[in-house]
């Protein structure tokens, strides 16, 4: 089954992408999203779909968008996928391998890397580790 708010979530992200030029820098999204960066291998996509369709709500509750910087041509769904070279641009520039890996990159709404995994990825980390942040400690503040 398809979540409709993750297609939504792709095409605004991609909108924000090319209208303002951010694509090798990601700066459109500073302070009003979290970036999840993806690097995965053709073999783990599906297990990865899967992960982030069964987390959806916790991702579009943490203002986390993903960003898929995979080598294959599949994209995962719901992801923003940059053109190759921006993809290239983004993995030098986080530190990612330049051969398949699973890799997966947390970004602050600051802009700053927050965590790193590698492997098999583990949302409900990530999704704790932000759940400590000052900004998301303030945003579920505001939500009761």
């Amino acid at each position: 089954m398809k979540c409709p708010a993750a297609g939504i979530l792709g095409i605004v992200a991609t909108s924000i992408l090319i209208s303002n030029g951010a694509a090798a820098d990601l700066s459109a999204y500073r302070w009003k999203n979290r970036i999840l960066v993806v690097n995965t291998t053709l073999d783990q996509v599906k297990t990865i779909s899967q992960a982030l369709h069964q987390e959806r709500s916790g991702i579009v509750d943490r203002d986390l968008i993903v960003i898929d910087l995979s080598r294959h041509s599949k994209q995962l769904p719901g992801a923003v996928r940059p053109p190759s070279e921006t993809r290239d641009s983004l993995r030098s520039r986080y530190g990612l391998s330049s051969t398949p890996r699973n890799e997966f990159v947390l970004i602050g709404k600051d802009g700053g890397i927050k965590a790193r995994q590698t492997g098999t990825l583990k949302l409900d980390q990530f999704f704790a580790l932000i759940d400590t942040m000052p900004m998301r400690q303030e945003e579920m503040r505001a939500k009761r």
